[in-house]
């Protein structure tokens, strides 16, 4: 000790300089001193031969504080409990560096006692400056703890950092590198502050926690300090941070991760990367506060070790700000992201909420469950955020592995948002009723493209939340459905829905947009689909879907309850059967001339819509006096003559429609009359024309030519001579007289022939006989032509009457004619041709 360094007692001062040699230090540990400082490096081949054995501190802290003062101190071994007549007695030590920098290295060299033994009731703190301890390869002893069985001071006392400590320790043995020994006692650790924990085993004990075979311990890990646990052993291994190995099984501890922790746990053995060891369960595990939890294992990543025997592991992952990654089945062997690794027992439970972020996957196994669970795992998700996915023969997202017999209990609330994918078989449990377990979702369920959730068959899942399914749904069990199932991969669910299942059929009836819609949603808009539109069969718009085609029924909006409108579904789909429903623009005849109106008479004329969806408005502007509109008709009796014109409006709530018409008003229709029937080309007509106005101008058209244009003189009747066209061919032609001041034209028929045909007659005997019946045949006439037959001699007659459609008229005398000569003459009508034929009867 140097000088001016107080040996004993609690509080002891130190001089300036503090201990220089590893005898000062060594005295000063013997006495239990309340402070030892480091006045330099203590680190030469022999302290690192020697072990330091603290005696109790009976001051006020009861408590030695080592101050590394930025020296190094390396030993083989820090002793912390002695024995008063028989009886353990503890020391607590705290290891501080008041200037940074300082090491206390401790390399152990027994295989039976700890680098840094810790036994009960013993305590170990580093609040400050970095502690290294390596264990002896093979050490039944923990690195830094207890003992192991056989040692009289098994039980672990508590071990912690806190503040800026450091604590890097590596095992290589069946004790744990921090925690236990072999078969010993269970004790505490306690990280918090913002410590660092580094800890590696390759063995059979854990890299933080127990001991081969040993009891459970109590682990707690806070505020924000960083811990990472490695268990680097291969095959029967204890756990990166829980249980040891245990050949006759056990269960590990209580593990609570808290505040803003970081956990980063690895396993490359048997045991988990945060739980059981071999042969072991994985206890109690709590994640809480806004700690993020890292876990990677060979087998289960959280959870059980392999050929864990039933106690199970008890998991909460709860809190806004909770992140847990748990990667499992990184080896052959399998195991899940989070419950059991290769043949694990089973009985898990897991509860995730408050607002965490879980991702469980793995390489060969389930996501979450186990590879051969023979006790279902249970699995409670509500207000927080879950993505599980799992790989390998038939390995679950969540539920069952290859080898289980049973499945997970898996229960969503309606705050959970789930996303589960897999490499083959069913995202969900398993194959058959036992392995499926069982599902209910009342939160989110996503799953993505390509993957399938199957309900086999005897097997029951229900929904009452949100299925968004990019993948695939086979129920050939029973999915009860009073929820959402949404982006269904073919449109359809395969099997059996009871609940909400709709087939909607739209029809588009005169339009075009018929389709078919499958929805498995209390309402569209619940199925994240749309309302499909229609395209009316005119121009107009589509105003909905009814289930009536004439639009009394019940209206689908995206909102709509389908089961008020087409009942529920039990097990059968339910189809809905909607019409599409238009309103169609109006539709007015076109603009143009309106029929003539006369002063004085009554008239009537419609210019309705020919089409659109009644009700109909109508506006017209410009009738003339004596006439109403409404309702698209103009009636009434005009009262004044002239020329109108006339806007029409019309609209309804598709749209709008505008005509413009015009319409003569007159005093007196005109009139025409054509004396006579038959006019040669070039011949002179003369024409009867009345109605017209005092000065009116008019025009003559016979056959579309205008033969005579003048104004009236007067009003009243006038004949007018005109010259029919050279051009006319035989048969009936139009004869038109229009007036400027009159809308409607006055028209007659006459029959034109274009050359005067000569006559034909024929007698119907060459010798007529006196008083013996005698016939004269007239031939070549125009159909219908008047014909004037004369007979004159010693005997006269005059017949008259008209050409058949032949052109033949015949005359018959019964009683004959008396002995002499006749002269027979035939006059056509209107054409004044004529044919003699001279006859002499004996």
């Amino acid at each position: 000790m140097t000088a001016g360094c107080v040996l004993a007692g609690p509080g002891a001062a130190f001089a300036a300089g503090g201990d220089l040699t590893l005898t000062d230090v060594q005295s000063d540990f013997t006495a239990g001193a309340g402070s030892v400082v480091l006045g330099a490096d203590v680190d030469d081949a022999t302290s690192r031969s020697t072990t330091l054995e603290l005696y109790p501190n009976h001051g006020p802290t009861a408590t030695t504080v080592l101050d590394l003062a930025g020296h190094t101190l390396g030993v083989a071994a820090l002793q912390l409990t002695t024995f008063d007549n028989g009886s353990p007695q503890g020391a607590n030590l705290k290891v501080v560096d008041s200037v940074g920098g300082g090491v206390l290295r401790v390399t152990q060299t027994s295989t039976t006692r700890p680098a840094i033994e810790v036994d009960a009731p013993s305590t170990f703190a580093v609040l400050s400056g970095s502690v290294v301890a390596t264990g002896a390869p093979g050490s039944t002893a923990a690195v830094v703890g207890g003992g192991p069985v056989a040692d009289p001071l098994q039980h672990s006392g508590l071990i912690s950092t806190n503040g800026s400590g450091r604590l890097t320790v590596t095992g290589n043995g069946s004790g744990a590198a921090i925690g236990s020994g072999d078969g010993a006692g269970a004790g505490g650790i306690s990280f918090g502050g913002s410590s660092r924990v580094t800890a590696t085993n390759t063995g059979t004990g854990a890299a933080i926690g127990d001991g081969n075979g040993a009891a459970s311990s109590t682990i707690t890990i806070a505020n924000q300090a960083q811990v990472t646990a490695t268990q680097n052993g291969t095959g029967a291994t204890g756990a990166a941070l829980g249980g040891g190995a245990s050949p006759t099984g056990q269960t590990a501890g209580t593990i609570t991760i808290g505040d803003d922790a970081s956990v980063t746990a690895v396993s490359r053995g048997a045991g988990a990367a945060l739980g059981g060891g071999y042969h072991g369960d994985g206890g109690t595990i709590s994640v809480t506060g806004y700690a993020h939890v890292t876990a990677t294992g060979a087998q289960a990543a959280i959870g059980d070790g392999e050929h864990a025997t039933g106690g199970g592991s008890s998991m909460t992952f709860s809190g806004q700000g909770v992140v847990v990654d748990a990667h499992g089945g990184t080896s052959s062997a399998g195991g899940a992201g989070v419950g059991g690794g290769s043949t694990a027992y089973g009985n898990d439970s897991l509860s995730i909420g408050n607002g965490a972020t879980v991702t469980a996957r793995s390489d060969n196994g389930p996501g979450i469950g186990g590879i051969g669970n023979s006790v279902s795992m249970s699995l409670n998700v509500d207000n927080a955020s879950l993505a599980a996915s799992g790989s390998g023969s038939s390995a679950a997202a969540i539920g069952a592995g290859s080898a289980a017999s049973v499945g997970s209990n898996v229960a969503f609330g309606s705050g959970a948002a789930v996303t589960v994918a897999n490499t083959s078989g069913t995202v969900i449990g398993g194959a058959t009723q036992a392995r499926f377990g069982s599902l209910s979702n009342s939160g989110s369920l996503t799953l993505p493209a390509g993957q399938s959730l199957v309900v086999p068959v005897n097997a029951t899942a229900s929904n009452d939340g949100a299925i968004a399914n990019s993948g695939s749904i086979v129920a050939t069990g029973t999915l009860s459905n009073s929820g959402s199932i949404v982006n269904v991969t073919g449109g359809t669910v395969s099997g059996s829905v009871s609940g909400n299942d709709y087939r909607i059929v739209y029809d588009a009836q005169t339009g075009t947009g018929s389709t078919t819609q499958y929805v498995y949603a209390p309402s569209v808009t619940k199925a994240q689909l749309s309302v499909p539109s229609a395209n009316p069969p005119s121009t107009g718009r589509f105003t909905g879907w009814n289930t009536q085609t004439d639009g009394s029924g019940a209206t689908l909006s995206s909102t709509s309850s389908l089961v008020d409108l087409a009942g529920s579904s039990d097990g059968a789909q339910v189809t809905l059967r909607l019409y599409a429903l238009y309103q169609l623009n109006p539709v007015l005849p076109g603009s143009g001339a309106l029929p003539q109106a006369v002063v004085g008479k009554p008239y009537s004329v419609s210019v309705a819509a020919t089409a659109g969806t009644a009700p109909i408005g109508y506006d017209m502007t410009g009738v003339p006096a004596g006439l109403t509109f409404a309702n698209g008709a103009i009636s009434g009796t005009p009262t004044t003559a002239g020329s109108f014109t006339l806007h029409l409006g019309a609209s309804n709530g598709a749209g709008s429609a505008e005509a413009v018409y015009t319409m003569e008003v007159v005093a007196t229709p005109i009139t025409l009359g054509v004396p006579g029937s038959r006019f040669l080309a070039g011949s002179t007509a003369k024409l009867t024309i009345g109605g017209l106005q005092a000065n009116e101008s008019y025009t003559v058209v016979i056959a579309g030519k205008t033969v005579a244009t003048g104004r009236a003189a007067s009003n009243g009747t006038f004949t007018k001579s005109v010259v029919v066209p050279k051009s006319v061919s035989d048969g009936k032609q139009t004869v038109r007289v229009s007036g400027a001041a009159h809308a409607t034209a006055a028209g007659a028929s006459i029959l034109t022939a274009a050359v005067a045909k000569k006559l034909g007659v024929k007698v119907s005997s060459k010798k007529v006989k006196a008083k013996k019946s005698v016939s004269f045949t007239v031939s070549k006439l125009y159909a219908g032509e008047s014909v004037r037959v004369v007979v004159k001699g010693k005997q006269s007659k005059t017949a008259v009457g008209k050409a058949s459609s032949k052109g033949v008229y015949v005359l018959k005398m019964k009683s004959g004619l008396k002995k002499g000569k006749y002269t027979i003459t035939v006059t056509g009508g209107g054409t004044s041709r004529k044919a003699v034929v001279k006859l002499t009867v004996k």
